[in-house]
């Protein structure tokens, strides 16, 4: 066992000397030493006690190394406790990871006027995570999202159609066995065009009804009085 000497300077106290021939017992945070009455002595000078080091937890030192093992800690099981003062690097890493599936969405929206994808992706699913420059991501797209306000817009000479703005992507098999479990991204964008700030404006805050069991009507969410369909 470690062991850890504690200098005291002051001659005048007693201290006790523990006999390291003693049987041990365990605890969850180390193996602590029990004496024998016979085994304890008074002496005058510094204590040797004998004890395990205590370390970092356990799973805070495999969510280092490994995400297979840990991703539900990271995914915010325990609040991440102990994972951000510092900054975990796979925490941060999968931040990132998953910031740029967002990131994937803006690039792919066509903005250009002339095209004939105008307000829409760029790609088919199949090539639109290598056509934004994620070329390493063993992901597939399988579904597109498609928005459409319930807001007449007056500045629109016709009704707004629906606007691409984003997509559903499942991890492959190689990327279940790296991250620990079967994954799917529902990823979307934010107000881009004009009209959808329009929309945003004239659209009232409204409960977002993230949890049916916890409605939390304070939480609000615009999302511009949409109608969500996908394929």
């Amino acid at each position: 066992m470690a062991s850890s000497a504690l200098n005291m300077q002051n001659p005048n106290i007693n201290l006790v000397s523990l006999s390291a021939d003693s049987m041990p017992w365990k605890s969850s945070f180390g193996k602590v030493t029990l004496m024998k009455m016979s085994e304890i002595s008074l002496v005058k000078h510094p204590v040797l006690a004998s004890m395990n080091a205590l370390s970092i937890p356990t799973k805070v030192a495999e969510c280092s190394s490994n995400l297979a093992h840990c991703w539900r800690e990271i995914q915010g099981l325990n609040n991440w406790e102990n994972l951000m003062e510092p900054l975990d690097p796979l925490l941060q890493q999968e931040i990132i990871r998953y910031g740029e599936f967002i990131t994937a969405c803006y690039k792919a929206f066509d903005l250009n006027p002339t095209s004939k994808r105008f307000l829409n992706c760029k790609y088919g699913k199949k090539k639109i995570l290598k056509g934004v420059g994620l070329t390493d991501t063993d992901y597939e797209v399988t579904k597109y999202i498609y928005a459409t306000p319930d807001i007449n817009i007056p500045t629109q000479n016709s009704a707004m159609c629906g606007r691409w703005i984003g997509y559903v992507a499942v991890s492959s098999s190689n990327e279940v066995r790296r991250i620990g479990r079967r994954d799917i991204v529902i990823t979307f964008r934010g107000t881009v065009t004009n009209p959808e700030w329009i929309a945003n404006i004239m659209s009232s805050l409204t409960p977002a009804r993230l949890d049916p069991h916890n409605p939390r009507p304070h939480v609000k969410d615009i999302a511009w009085g949409a109608r969500w369909h996908s394929y």
